[in-house]
C-alpha cells in the first residue's frame, strides 16, 4: 500500500512538471491540422493548385511555385477569417493555439495601411510557410529575428502564422515533394523556469527526467509528442519508463527525427528576451547549434527589449550586468545565419487606429462602434477628439485596443494608469520621465499635458523626433540628479520601459511608443499626477485631484505671495520682505504645468543636509499634518527660508460651489497641532535645521496655511491668533525643545515659527491656466468665491 501511495505521489509530481512544461507550448494535432487542410479547398478555391503540382525539380519552376503559393498563403491569411472556417470544419479545438485574442477562433494577419512593418513580417510568414512546404527545407538562412515594443502585435502575427504552416502545407495539391509542418509556439516567458534549472545545474530529483539541462530540444520533443509524432510520456503507465524516455537533447537530434520521418518545423521562439537576463548563455548556445544546421526548420526569435538585436548581432555592446552573454561574445555573429527583420512599429495615426480595430472585428474589440463610427466622420473635428480620447486612454497598441475591458476588480489598469506606475516603479523611472518631458517641450512648442490630444488628433511631428540617443539621456539624467550617471547604468531602466511599452529603439535613439506614453511620462514629470475620475472623459484639460491639490496651491503660493500672503504674528518687516523676495524669484514650472514634487525622507536629510535641494516642492514622509516643504535662500540678506506648507482645501470632488467658501476658516483648534506632529515625527528637527546654514546664516522657519476658502477680517485677526497663542507652546517645544522665539540655543541663527496664511484672488491667480480651464470646463465654482472665468478679473478689481 505505501509503494502504491509513493508510486501515485511520484506520477503526480511528475504530472505537475509536465503540465508546467505544457504551459510554455502550443502545437495541434497532426490529425486536425491534416482534416483543415483537406477542408481548404471548399473555402478557398486551389487556383494555383496545378502550378504547385506540376512543380518540377528545376530551380525556375520551384521559385515560381514556391512565389504563387506564397502569394496564395498571405491572400488568404489576410482575408476576413483566414483559416479559420476550415479549422472549424475540422473539428479543432481553438483554444488549442489561444495565444492572443486575434489568434484564437480566426487565425489571420491583422493588417492595416501607414507607416508599419507588419506586412513585411507578414510575407517573410508566407514565404516560410511556402518553402517549407514545397521544397522540404528552410535554407541556410533559416532563422528570423522579430524585434517591437509590447503590444504590437508581433505574437497575433507569429502565432496566426504557425497556424498557417501547419494548415497550408497539408492541402491535397502539394506536390509529392513537399512535407507536412510541425507547428510549434514556444512561450519563452512561461519556459524562464527551465532555463534557469539549467543555468543552476539543478536537476532536481523531479525534474531529472525531462533532461531540463537542454531546455529548447526538451519544448520540440514535447511539441512532438502533443502533435501526435512521438508517443506521449505521459501516456507510458510505467513511472519507470517515464525516466527512460529519450529527450531530444540537441537542435540536430530534432532535425533528423524531422528528416526521418519526412517533417519541417516552424518554430516561434516569443518572449526570448525575458530568459536572456539570466541564462542568456544557454539560449547562445541553442541557438547557434540552431545555425544553418537545421535544414528541416525555421525559427522566429521575438522580443520585446530592445537590447535583444544587439545580443544577438552585436554582444559586445551587451551590458552583462543586464544580459548574461559572456559566452556569446566567443560565438560568432548570427548574421551569417539569422536575418534581423525590420522593427515592427506601433500604430501612429487615428486612422490606422481605427482600421486596425475594424478589420478585427467587434468580436475581439469593445472599442469596434467607436472605429467604426470615427472612420464614417474622420474628418469632423469633434469626431476625432471624441476618439483620440478614447485611444490616448486605453494605450494606443495593439494589445490595449484588442481586449475586451472586464469587470474584474484585479484587472491591471488601462494603458494611461499603468503606464505611470510602470514608469515610476522602474530605476531612474522619474529622472529619465523628466528629462524626456524637457524634450518634448523642446520639440513642440506650448506642449503639456493638456495638449497632447492635439498631437494626436494632428501631429505636428512625428515620433521620431521625440528620440534621444543614450550618450544624450545619461548627459542630461546626470546633470538633473546633480551626479554622473553612466550611459549603462540606464540600459537596465531603459530595457524595462521598453518592455512596458513606453519607450521604444528606433535608428539608435529611444523615443515614445505611443502618444499615451508621452502624457503617462510629462504626467510622471509633473508630480506623480494622475487624472482624477472626474476627467478622465475628457483629456483635454488638466485637473485637480487628490494628487495634484498639495503643489497647485503651493505653486499658486509661491508665485502670488506678494498679493495673497497675510502674515501673523511678530515678523520682523525684514524676515517678511526676504521671504517674498526669495519667494518671486523663485520659478517651479512653467505657467501651464503643475508643480514637481518630490518625495521627502527626513532621516536623509538628517545624513546629509543637501539632500533638501532650494526651490523644490517636497511630499513629507510620513505625513503627519504638513504638505509641502520649501527651502529657498535670500542672499542679499543672508536668511534662509524653511516654508512647512499646510493646503486646506476642497478638492475637485466638492459637490457644489456652495461648500468651496468658508468665511471663518474653521479647524484651526486642529491645524497648529497637526503642525506640531508632523515635527515631533521628523525629530531632531533643530539640529537638522542649523544643519541647513552656511556661514552667517540664519534659518526662519514658517508655517503657512493655503487655502482655497475666504478668511474674512474677523477670523483672520481674532480666531487665528487664538488658535496659534493657544497650541504654539507645544510646537516651539517640538521644534526647539523650548517656548523661546528666538532659540537662544542657536546663538539666534533660528527664527520662528512664523505665521502666514495665504487665500483670496490672488491666490486664485496664482494658479496654472490649465487648472483654470479644468474648472471653467466642469462647471466647478472657481476658489475664492469666484467662477473661475471671473478670476483673473476678480483678483485685478480687488488690487484697484
Amino acid at each position: 500500500k505505501r509503494e502504491a501511495e509513493e508510486q501515485e505521489a511520484l506520477r503526480s509530481q511528475m504530472l505537475k512538471t509536465l503540465s508546467s512544461l505544457d504551459s510554455s507550448i502550443s502545437a495541434i494535432p497532426s490529425e486536425a491540422l491534416a482534416k483543415a487542410g483537406a477542408m481548404m479547398q471548399e473555402y478557398i478555391p486551389d487556383e494555383d493548385a496545378e502550378l504547385v503540382a506540376k512543380a518540377g525539380q528545376t530551380a525556375l519552376a520551384m521559385s515560381k511555385a514556391s512565389n504563387a503559393f506564397a502569394e496564395r498563403i498571405y491572400d488568404t491569411m489576410r482575408s476576413e477569417h483566414g483559416v479559420g472556417p476550415a479549422l472549424e470544419a475540422a473539428g479543432l479545438d481553438p483554444e488549442m493555439m489561444a495565444l492572443t485574442a486575434q489568434a484564437v477562433k480566426e487565425p489571420r494577419w491583422l493588417l492595416w495601411e501607414g507607416p508599419s512593418n507588419r506586412e513585411n513580417l507578414a510575407r517573410w510568414l508566407a514565404g516560410d510557410i511556402a518553402a517549407l512546404a514545397l521544397s522540404g527545407e528552410g535554407g541556410p538562412l533559416n532563422g528570423r529575428f522579430v524585434f517591437g515594443p509590447r503590444g504590437v502585435g508581433k505574437s497575433s502575427l507569429l502565432v496566426a502564422g504557425c497556424v498557417a504552416a501547419g494548415v497550408f502545407s497539408r492541402i491535397k495539391s502539394l506536390p509529392a515533394a513537399g512535407r507536412p509542418v510541425v507547428p510549434v509556439y514556444v512561450d519563452m516567458l512561461r519556459a524562464t523556469w527551465l532555463y534557469e534549472l539549467c543555468a543552476a545545474h539543478a536537476a532536481g530529483r523531479e525534474h531529472a527526467w525531462l533532461n531540463p539541462l537542454s531546455p529548447l530540444p526538451c519544448m520540440m520533443d514535447r511539441a512532438l509528442q502533443l502533435a501526435g509524432h512521438r508517443p506521449r510520456v505521459d501516456e507510458e503507465p510505467d513511472l519507470s519508463r517515464w525516466k527512460l524516455y529519450p529527450w531530444f537533447a540537441t537542435p540536430q537530434e530534432v532535425c533528423e527525427f524531422l528528416e526521418a520521418n519526412k517533417l519541417n518545423m516552424l518554430v516561434v521562439m516569443d518572449e526570448a528576451d525575458e530568459p536572456y537576463k539570466e541564462c542568456g548563455n544557454i539560449i547562445a548556445r541553442e541557438l547557434d547549434l540552431l545555425r544553418g544546421d537545421s535544414p528541416q526548420m525555421i525559427y522566429y526569435v521575438s522580443g520585446s527589449a530592445a537590447a535583444m538585436r544587439d545580443i544577438l548581432f552585436e554582444p559586445t555592446r551587451v551590458d552583462t550586468g543586464v544580459y548574461d552573454v559572456k559566452k556569446f561574445r566567443y560565438k560568432k555573429s548570427h548574421s551569417d545565419k539569422q536575418i534581423p527583420l525590420p522593427p515592427l512599429e506601433p500604430l501612429s495615426s487615428l486612422e490606422d487606429h481605427a482600421k486596425a480595430i475594424v478589420a478585427a472585428g467587434s468580436a475581439f474589440s469593445n472599442f469596434h462602434s467607436d472605429a467604426t463610427r470615427f472612420l464614417a466622420n474622420s474628418r469632423c473635428p469633434d469626431e476625432r477628439a471624441l476618439f483620440g480620447k478614447t485611444v490616448l486612454r486605453v494605450g494606443g497598441v495593439l494589445r490595449a485596443l484588442l481586449s475586451k475591458p472586464t469587470n474584474v476588480p484585479e484587472t491591471p489598469p488601462l494603458g494611461l494608469d499603468k503606464m505611470q506606475l510602470d514608469i515610476i516603479a522602474t530605476g531612474h523611472g522619474r529622472q529619465l520621465a523628466s528629462v524626456f518631458a524637457a524634450h518634448f517641450k523642446f520639440v513642440i512648442k506650448g506642449l503639456c499635458p493638456e495638449t497632447v490630444l492635439d498631437q494626436l488628433v494632428s501631429p505636428s511631428v512625428g515620433f521620431p523626433a521625440l528620440g534621444l540617443d543614450i550618450g544624450k539621456l545619461s548627459a542630461r539624467v546626470s546633470e538633473k540628479s546633480g551626479e554622473s550617471v553612466a550611459a549603462e547604468a540606464l540600459m537596465s531602466s531603459l530595457s524595462t520601459l521598453s518592455d512596458c511599452g513606453v519607450l521604444t529603439l528606433a535608428e539608435a535613439k529611444w523615443r515614445p511608443v505611443s502618444w499615451t506614453a508621452v502624457l503617462s511620462i510629462m504626467l510622471v514629470d509633473e508630480g506623480d499626477c494622475s487624472l482624477p475620475f472626474e476627467a478622465r472623459d475628457d483629456l483635454s484639460h488638466a485637473t485637480v485631484g487628490a494628487k495634484t491639490t498639495e503643489p497647485v496651491l503651493a505653486q499658486a503660493f509661491c508665485k502670488s505671495a506678494a498679493k495673497s500672503a497675510h502674515f501673523v504674528g511678530t515678523a520682523s518687516e525684514g524676515q517678511r520682505e526676504s521671504l517674498l523676495r526669495s519667494l518671486e524669484r523663485l520659478s517651479l514650472v512653467d505657467d501651464a504645468a503643475v508643480a514637481k514634487v518630490v518625495n521627502l525622507k527626513w532621516d536623509d536629510v538628517r545624513e546629509d543636509a543637501s539632500v533638501l535641494r532650494e526651490g523644490m516642492l517636497y511630499k513629507p514622509s510620513p505625513d503627519k499634518g504638513v504638505d509641502i516643504v520649501l527651502l529657498v535662500r535670500d542672499p542679499e540678506s543672508q536668511l534662509v527660508h524653511l516654508l512647512l506648507l499646510q493646503a486646506k482645501a476642497t478638492s475637485s470632488g466638492a459637490a457644489d460651489a456652495g461648500k468651496s467658501t468658508d468665511s471663518s476658516l474653521t479647524g484651526w483648534n486642529k491645524i497648529v497641532p497637526r503642525f506640531t506632529a508632523q515635527v515631533d515625527s521628523w525629530r531632531d528637527f533643530h539640529p537638522v535645521s542649523l544643519s541647513l546654514l552656511r556661514d552667517g546664516e540664519s534659518l526662519v522657519v514658517w508655517n503657512v496655511v493655503v487655502t482655497n476658502k475666504d478668511v474674512n477680517e474677523n477670523a483672520l485677526h481674532g480666531r487665528v491668533p487664538a488658535e496659534i497663542g493657544i497650541h504654539e507652546g507645544a510646537l516651539r517645544m517640538a521644534m526647539f525643545g523650548g517656548v523661546d522665539g528666538a532659540a537662544t540655543s542657536s546663538c539666534g541663527r533660528i527664527h520662528g515659527p512664523h505665521w502666514v496664511v495665504a487665500f483670496g484672488d490672488h491666490l486664485l491667480s496664482g494658479l496654472p491656466p490649465a487648472v483654470l480651464d479644468w474648472a471653467r470646463n466642469v462647471k466647478r465654482q472657481a476658489w475664492g468665491g469666484h467662477t473661475a472665468a471671473e478670476a483673473a478679473g476678480a483678483a485685478d478689481q480687488a488690487e484697484a
